[in-house]
C-alpha cells in the first residue's frame, strides 16, 4: 500500500473514531460476566427444564457468551446485537419469555442480560433493565 492510501486510511479511522467512538470495555468486566454466563449455562444444561425453556435459555445465553469470545474481533458491536436478540426475543417469543422468566433460573438469567446492558451504558443499573423486562412479560 501506498504512504497515500495509509494516510487516507488512518484520517478515515481518526474521523470515525472522533464521530463515533467504540465503547471500551475492561477484560475484566467481560470475564466476569462469560463467567456468570458460563456457570449459569452449566447449570441449566443439568437442570431438568422442559427442552423450549431449555433451549431458549441456553440460545440467549450462548450469543452473550460467543460476544464475548469474540469481543477482540466484534468489539462491543457484537455484545450490543447479543442484548438487542435477548430483549427483542420478550416481544417476539412472548411466552416462552414468560415462563423462562418465571422458572428457577429466571432471576439469574436477567441478571447477566441486566449486566451486560450495564456494561454497555444501555440502562443506567442492572436493576432498572430487569424490572423493565419483567414489566414487559407481565
Amino acid at each position: 500500500m501506498s504512504d497515500s492510501l495509509l494516510n487516507n486510511i488512518a484520517f478515515c479511522a481518526h474521523e470515525l473514531e472522533k464521530r463515533r467512538p467504540e465503547k471500551d470495555i475492561a477484560k475484566e468486566q467481560l470475564d466476569e460476566i462469560r463467567q456468570s454466563a458460563w456457570s449459569l449455562y452449566e447449570e441449566i444444561l443439568k437442570s431438568g427444564l422442559p427442552p423450549n425453556l431449555c433451549h431458549y435459555l441456553l440460545d440467549y445465553l450462548y450469543r452473550i457468551i460467543e460476544a464475548i469470545d469474540d469481543y477482540e474481533i466484534t468489539g462491543a458491536a457484537g455484545l450490543e446485537r447479543s442484548l438487542n436478540e435477548v430483549i427483542g426475543s420478550v416481544a417476539t417469543h412472548t411466552t416462552i419469555a414468560k415462563q423462562a422468566d418465571e422458572s428457577s433460573f429466571g432471576k439469574q438469567f436477567w441478571g447477566v442480560i441486566a449486566k451486560v446492558a450495564v456494561l454497555l451504558k444501555v440502562g443506567k443499573t442492572a436493576l432498572e433493565l430487569e424490572e423493565g423486562v419483567r414489566k414487559l412479560l407481565q
